[in-house]
This record gives C-alpha cells, sequence and structure tokens, in this order.
C-alpha cells in the first residue's frame, strides 16, 4: 500500500494498492471474462466546489482476443440515477509490452496490467465535467454461476470512497439458495455508530456471475461474483446519492 507524505496544503493526497508485475504482455494476455469496477467524485468543479456526491459503476467485459475486443455490459449508480444491466457493445484494445492497455480511443480509458488477472485503470476526462475514475480489473474465474456459488460464511467492506456518508462492515451467510442473513456495523460521517444490525436478502446469480439482491426493506443491491470466494458490491438505490462499493470475501 502506498501513502504519499507530502503536505496536502501544496500536493495532491496519493493512496493506494502496488501490485508487482509479471511476465510479458501481447493482446493475448487478456483472455476470459473480467469484472471491472470504479468509483468518482461527483457534483464537484475541481477548482472550489466540493463533489457531494458519487458515481459508482461495476462493469462485466468478455474478451475476444482473437479480434482485440471487449464486450461490456454494467450496471452504474450515478448520484442516485440508476443505469443498470446496460449493453455498451464492443471495443478494441491494445496491450503494450509493459503492460498499458488502451481501449478503443473514444471509450476514453487505459490500464496497467500486473499479470493476466488484475490491473489497475483511469478514466481520461475530455472536458469539464467529465466524470474522472481510477477502476479495479479482476479476472473472472471460468466457471457457470448460479446461486449455490454463494455458499458460506463472507466479511465484507465498504471501499475507500471518493465521497463519505457512510461505511460498513459485517458477515454475510448464506446457504447456497439464494438467501442470505447479515450481520453489520456502519459508521455514518455524523458521528452515529449503528452496530451489530441484522438483515435478510433474496437474491438471483446469473450464469455470468450478475447477481441481483433485495433487501428486508425493500433496498436493492446488484453483485457480481469474481469467483467463489469473492465479489464486488454495488447499491442500486435510487436515493442514494453517494453510493459506495462494498467488498465481499469469503
Amino acid at each position: 500500500f502506498l501513502l504519499s507524505s507530502d503536505p496536502h496544503s501544496t500536493n495532491t493526497l496519493l493512496s493506494g494498492d502496488v501490485l508487482a508485475q509479471s511476465g510479458a504482455f501481447t493482446n493475448a494476455t487478456m483472455t476470459g471474462n473480467y469484472v471491472i469496477s470504479f468509483e468518482s467524485p461527483f457534483g464537484g468543479d475541481g477548482v472550489s466546489t466540493i463533489p457531494t456526491q458519487s458515481d459508482s459503476a461495476i462493469f462485466f467485459g468478455a474478451i475476444d482476443s482473437g479480434h482485440a475486443n471487449i464486450s461490456l455490459t454494467g450496471d452504474e449508480n450515478k448520484a442516485g440515477s440508476l443505469r443498470l444491466n446496460q449493453n455498451m457493445g464492443s471495443v478494441s484494445y491494445s496491450v503494450d509490452a509493459n503492460g498499458r492497455m488502451t481501449l478503443d480511443p473514444s471509450a476514453g480509458v487505459l490500464f496497467y496490467l500486473a499479470n493476466s488477472s488484475q490491473g489497475f485503470g483511469v478514466v481520461q476526462t475530455q472536458s469539464v465535467g467529465d466524470t474522472d475514475a481510477i477502476l479495479n480489473l479482476q479476472q473472472q474465474a471460468a466457471i457457470v454461476f448460479s446461486n449455490a456459488s454463494v455458499n458460506g460464511t463472507f466479511a465484507f467492506g465498504t471501499s475507500p470512497q471518493p465521497v463519505i456518508n457512510s461505511t460498513n462492515t459485517g458477515v454475510l451467510i448464506s446457504p447456497g439458495d439464494g438467501t442470505a442473513s447479515v450481520t453489520a456495523d456502519a459508521a455514518q460521517n455524523t458521528g452515529i455508530l449503528a452496530a451489530n444490525q441484522s438483515n435478510s436478502y433474496t437474491f438471483t446469480v446469473g450464469s455470468n456471475g450478475r447477481t441481483t439482491a433485495t433487501d428486508a426493506g425493500g433496498g436493492s443491491s446488484i453483485l457480481y461474483l469474481i469467483d467463489t470466494n469473492n465479489a464486488i458490491i454495488l447499491t442500486t438505490n435510487p436515493g442514494d446519492t453517494a453510493p459506495a462499493l462494498v467488498w465481499l470475501q469469503r
């Protein structure tokens, strides 16, 4: 993990994960399916107005390495405005020998690969008001998913957020039948701690790992399974103007 020590008054704060790079890189490095996620501040102007909202999304990418194309579908919660299960079509990609991967210029996205399974990306803003974001890329296990793929006890926690309304951590338990029970602690930015909160969920897992979930109170979420041990969760409640991604791990 990297954290800059320069004064924040005169320098941009820098922090994040660091991965060792391995292997040789070509277009053929990308194989199979990938889960791509991002979180971005929303509502500021980059100069004087501090963002109070956020834009979070998860995408599913299917690679055609023979033609260097990636077909994208995804779900986005942009400050409470939902775009769910959207088909974004196919874009070309090109991988340099140093692991730098560029998508079709119109996509405005580039990645640096650590290996064939992981990488980091950035959205290149084209004009004032465009969304800038850091992306996380993970290769998905080459299996057919079902409700039985979510079976056991999982820990979860909110990812580092560009705009913080609350953070959550807890435990999810599922017998693999499309139901789950959750116990969680939530810390709000007002200083209020809601400890040991219980909830229940019903969910449906698609064959590509995309999962729709609803809790007992009617709240909704989208999960993308990376494998049977790891998943990323996006809240999809229209009233949530600072949606966060949550990481789930066995």
